[in-house]
């Protein structure tokens, strides 16, 4: 599955990162998620005031994770609030690794390495 039958198939989003910042990138894609009609939350571990803090207490119909933040304090996410349901991810440019994938593939998460922005736009 690549990330166009993904972003095609899956309507329900998490996106960890600085949603709250106009001038990061993972605002950009909150929006553009938003804009094309997608159930999307964030996790923003920059805002003390977000709504949700950790992947243990997502709505359950959340199966996807667009991951926009840096590698340590997202995989410091994943690892701590293991959450079931997440059967995709979604590495941003500066936000993979290959202990991202590794952990991905011990945890049964499709691991994908794309733009989002570029590919939302292209759908």
């Amino acid at each position: 599955m690549n990330i166009t039958d993904v972003l095609r198939q899956e309507k329900n989003w998490v996106i960890i990162g600085d949603t709250s910042n106009p001038e990061k990138y993972a605002n950009k894609i909150y929006n553009e998620f938003k804009r094309l009609g997608y159930n999307i939350i964030s996790i923003n571990p920059y805002d003390k005031d977000c709504e949700f803090k950790n992947l243990s207490n997502i709505p359950k119909e959340i199966t996807a994770i667009d991951f926009c933040v840096n590698v340590t304090k997202g995989l410091d996410i994943l690892k701590q609030y293991k959450n079931e349901n997440i059967k995709y991810l979604l590495a941003q440019p500066g936000a993979r690794s290959l202990e991202l994938e590794q952990y991905c593939i011990e945890n049964n998460i499709l691991y994908l390495e794309d733009c989002a922005l570029v590919q939302l736009k292209n759908l």
